[in-house]
């Protein structure tokens, strides 16, 4: 007796191409990074099919056929299997946010690229929210480069080995670094954006990751207005708790660092507003106070004192703005 139908299969095969067909770019982003081998899954797919028609057409053979083929049933569980399986292993990889690990690195790079190059705003806003969980074991997985090691090899004209995932998480750092991706993750995923100046912070001893990453961040929550940042206004909603700010400029090490978060906003790319300038003097503030707690006061604070220059010349340039009308 078919458990299985025809009818039954048409209606899956139906599903699995609606399914296939309607599959958004985060999903497939979601698949790519867990390294699916999807013409693998296919093959299931397609074995599972021909199962269930071979199940169907026994009853009607006429000729022997060996005892343990001739049970259809058999035949029916078999391509429930392989139904099941592929498609258990497909929901595990939709329902959760891909990690980034060196066997993966290579497929998270490319899943990253493809929806980056293509510039949806929603896409990017997505893809915001999932690399959170791969912030930190990219950040980790660049720690393996011994800068040090690197430049003894070279003196001794030797070859530095680096692993093929080290160079890859380097290069997702700089990948992240698009200006239209950074705006999303400061103005729509700011939980991702304090993760990854915090690792940026922690990881300061070689201080060569993500510094046009940290740069452009930093850049596009000045730019736009609804960015974390901006809307950090004392004594209002986030502005009682200040995360971004406190973190990116409440630390005198990462202010004083090769990243000079002070110096990341390209004021003279853009129309100087007045609440950008506001902003600016508060995060100058928040440095200066990082500065006195820290009591670094043994070298010449220079990050200070350019962090003041850049206030006067935003400053200037606003002026100049204002006279021309």
């Amino acid at each position: 007796m078919v458990q299985f139908t025809i009818g039954q299969l048409i209606s899956v095969i139906a599903l699995f191409l609606a399914f296939s067909q309607l599959t958004k770019p985060i999903i497939r982003f979601k698949i790519s990074a867990a390294k699916i081998n999807l013409k693998f899954l296919f093959s299931l797919f397609v074995l599972a099919i021909i199962c269930v028609f071979v199940a169907s057409l026994l009853p009607s053979i006429p000729v022997p056929v060996l005892p343990h083929l001739s049970y259809s049933i058999l035949l029916e569980f078999s391509a429930g299997v392989l139904f099941v399986v592929p498609a258990i292993r497909l929901i595990i990889a939709v329902s959760k946010s891909p990690v980034f690990t060196r066997r993966k690195s290579k497929a998270y790079l490319n899943a990253c690229t493809a929806l980056i190059a293509r510039g949806n705003d929603d896409d990017l806003r997505k893809l915001a929210d999932e690399i959170s969980v791969s912030v930190k074991s990219i950040f980790e997985e660049c720690k393996s480069y011994d800068s040090f090691e690197a430049r003894r090899a070279k003196e001794r004209g030797e070859v530095y080995q680096v692993h093929e995932s080290t160079k890859i998480a380097f290069t997702i750092l700089d990948l992240w670094s698009d200006k239209f991706f950074c705006k999303n993750i400061v103005c729509k995923s700011p939980a991702t954006a304090i993760e990854i100046f915090d690792q940026l912070i922690s990881n300061q001893e070689f201080e060569r990751a993500g510094y046009a990453l940290s740069q452009q961040l930093i850049n596009q929550a000045f730019v736009n207005r609804e960015s974390i940042l901006m809307r950090e206004e004392d004594y209002s909603g986030l502005g009682f708790f200040k995360p971004f700010r406190n973190t990116v400029y409440g630390n005198w090490r990462f202010i004083e660092s090769n990243y000079r978060p002070l110096q990341a906003w390209q004021y003279y790319n853009e129309n100087v507003e007045a609440w950008q300038v506001k902003k600016h003097c508060e995060c100058l503030e928040t440095s200066f106070n990082a500065y006195f707690k820290a009591k670094d006061y043994w070298q010449y604070p220079s990050a200070l004192y350019v962090g003041l220059r850049n206030v006067s010349m935003e400053i200037r340039h606003f002026i100049n703005e204002f006279s021309v009308f």
